[in-house]
């Protein structure tokens, strides 16, 4: 066999060429497969409220410690409000409940 350097060059481009496309074929698929972040909360103002430094203290602890920022542990925190069956029994007992119960996803309820 008749080894040239173009052949070489030709094997050499042709194992190269066909690593960048497997390589871009699974890169492809990845991005395909990648779930892109979006906004958790769209509706978001300041809103100053006035804590006590034992409860801003509790606050910051726990954001630290989850990993997120205070805002957020509050956010993720008083969701849970939803939970209580007090609560939901105060929101239908109220007399114009239609819209509240929508707001706040209770409207089969």
């Amino acid at each position: 066999m008749d080894v040239t350097e173009s052949s070489v060059t030709l094997l050499i481009h042709y194992l190269f060429s066909t690593r960048i496309d497997r390589c871009v074929n699974l890169l492809l698929k990845e991005v395909k497969s990648v779930k892109f972040i979006e906004p958790k909360y769209s509706k978001v103002e300041p809103i100053e409220y006035r804590l006590s430094e034992k409860t801003r203290k509790l606050v910051n602890y726990y954001a630290i410690y989850t990993g997120l920022t205070d805002s957020q542990v509050l956010e993720e925190f008083l969701q849970n409000l939803l939970e209580d069956e007090g609560f939901i029994e105060h929101i239908n007992s109220l007399r114009n409940n239609i819209r509240i119960k929508k707001e706040f996803g209770l409207a089969n309820e």
